[in-house]
């Protein structure tokens, strides 16, 4: 299971938040948003008065419909990514447990150190790759691991 980090410095995200190339475009486009709809706002509650304007409530049904579909949309996205993951992690546990066999049948049965050495070194590719891509190796979950090797 992995274990999520709290951030510990949310500080600095918000900094970094504002200063962001896409927060900005965001800010700008809501800016601009926000001051024509003040500007229509004060002129028809200011100069044209009798001129009134009604929203139907089907356009919030509409964009509900809208919203719903593109959520689904990223939530398959995400699932296909999450499965494209599975089956690849899967394929080199594969292929690494493949090469420990493979090794081991190729090797004299007399030697049995090389066999070893072997063996523990293909299972800690996939401790180890799996902690590279997490945060960073952590030398403590390898197995079998001489004090000179780490």
């Amino acid at each position: 299971m992995i274990v999520y980090e709290s951030n510990k410095n949310w500080l600095r995200d918000l900094r970094h938040l504002y200063k962001s190339w896409t927060m900005q475009r965001v800010l700008r486009s809501t800016l601009v948003i926000m001051v024509v709809t003040c500007l229509l706002c004060v002129l028809f509650l200011e100069f044209i008065p009798h001129i009134k304007i009604g929203l139907d409530a089907s356009i919030f049904s509409l964009l509900g419909v809208v919203l719903s579909i593109l959520l689904s949309f990223r939530t398959t996205t995400a699932y296909d990514r999450w499965w494209e993951g599975r089956k690849n992690w899967g394929e080199l546990v594969n292929n690494t447990r493949n090469l420990a066999i493979y090794s081991h049948s190729a090797l004299p049965v007399e030697d049995q150190k090389t066999r070893h050495y072997l063996a523990v070194h293909i299972s800690n590719f996939c401790i180890a790759l799996k902690e590279h891509l997490r945060k960073g190796v952590v030398h403590s979950e390898l197995i079998n691991v001489s004090p000179e090797e780490m």
